[in-house]
C-alpha cells in the first residue's frame, strides 16, 4: 500500500512539474449573454446559421493573405502591417525560407495554431450547437472551440492559459457569428514562410455563409507589438457536403526530424 501511495504521489509532483501543463483543469468562465438577440434558430439573412454543419474545403491556398492572387506559399512573402523591427526579423527568416532553411515548427508535427489554421488547405468540419460552434480541421485533427455567449475571460491569476488555437468567444448577428480570440502562444507563425506575431496578438473574426455553399471568415489581426494597424485577411471556404475529413496523425509519419536546430520536408521512400 505504501509502495502505491508514493508512486501516486510522484506521478502528480510529475504532472504538475511539466511546462505548459496543468495538474487540475480550470474552471469555465459563466455563460453570459452579450446581446439581447436569441443566439439559435434561423435569423434574418442568407442563410439560417443552424445549416452550417457540413464538411468545407478552403478554396484559397495555405498562403494566410491571397488578396495579392495565389501565390507559391512556399517561395512568396506575407506583407502584414509590421513594425520596422519586426518587418527586420521577417525579412531574415524569409531569407533563410528562400535559402532552403525552413524553420517552420509544423515540420515537427507542432499545430500550427490561430489564424494560421484557418489558411490550412485541407478540410475542416463545422459543428453548430446552441452553446458552442466547433471547427475540426482535418490536418492533425485540430479542434477550435468557440463558447457561443460567453464573455471574454479578463486578464489575471485565472485567466486561460496561453495557447495554440487561443480562448474564442463569439455571439450570433443575424447569420453572422462574431468571434473574438485572445490568450494566444507567440511561438507560433502565419505561414511556411515564417510570418512571426508577438503573444499579445489578439483576432476579431466574422463568420457567415456568403452563399448556401461558400462559408465566409473575414479575419481581423490586431498585435499592438508588431503591427502599425490591425491586418484584415477574408477566407472563403466551398461546401463539401459528401466528403468525411479523414484521420491525420502527423506523428505517425513524422520524417521531419530536427537537425541542428533546422526542420525541412523529407521526401517520403518509395
Amino acid at each position: 500500500m505504501r509502495l502505491i501511495l508514493a508512486l501516486l504521489a510522484a506521478s502528480t509532483l510529475t504532472a504538475a512539474a511539466v511546462p505548459g501543463m496543468s495538474a487540475t483543469a480550470k474552471k469555465a468562465p459563466a455563460a453570459v449573454k452579450l446581446h439581447k438577440e436569441p443566439g439559435w434558430g434561423k435569423p434574418a439573412g442568407l442563410v439560417p446559421h443552424d445549416d452550417w454543419n457540413s464538411t468545407y474545403q478552403p478554396i484559397e491556398n495555405n498562403m494566410f493573405d491571397n488578396s495579392r492572387g495565389r501565390l507559391n506559399p512556399n517561395l512568396e512573402r506575407e506583407y502584414p502591417p509590421y513594425k520596422p523591427d519586426w518587418e527586420a526579423r521577417y525579412a531574415a527568416i524569409y531569407a533563410n525560407t528562400k535559402a532552403g532553411i525552413n524553420n517552420d515548427p509544423t515540420a515537427t508535427c507542432l499545430p500550427g495554431g490561430m489564424p494560421r489554421i484557418m489558411a490550412n488547405p485541407r478540410a475542416q468540419e463545422i459543428i453548430v450547437t446552441p452553446q458552442q460552434v466547433t471547427i475540426i480541421k482535418e490536418t492533425q485533427t485540430i479542434v477550435r472551440r468557440i463558447w457561443i455567449n460567453r464573455e471574454m475571460p479578463p486578464e489575471g491569476d485565472d485567466s486561460p492559459d496561453p495557447t495554440f488555437n487561443g480562448y474564442s468567444v463569439g455571439h450570433w448577428e443575424g447569420d453572422t457569428l462574431v468571434v473574438d480570440t485572445k490568450y494566444l502562444r507567440g511561438d507560433t507563425n502565419f505561414d511556411r514562410t515564417g510570418a512571426p506575431h508577438s503573444d499579445k496578438m489578439t483576432l476579431h473574426e466574422r463568420m457567415r455563409l456568403k452563399t448556401p455553399n461558400i462559408w465566409e471568415d473575414v479575419i481581423t489581426v490586431t498585435d499592438p507589438v508588431a503591427f502599425t494597424k490591425p491586418w484584415t485577411v477574408t477566407r472563403t471556404y466551398e461546401r463539401k457536403a459528401d466528403w468525411d475529413t479523414q484521420e491525420y496523425a502527423c506523428e505517425d509519419n513524422n520524417r521531419n526530424a530536427l537537425a541542428d536546430g533546422k526542420t525541412g520536408v523529407t521526401p517520403s521512400k518509395k
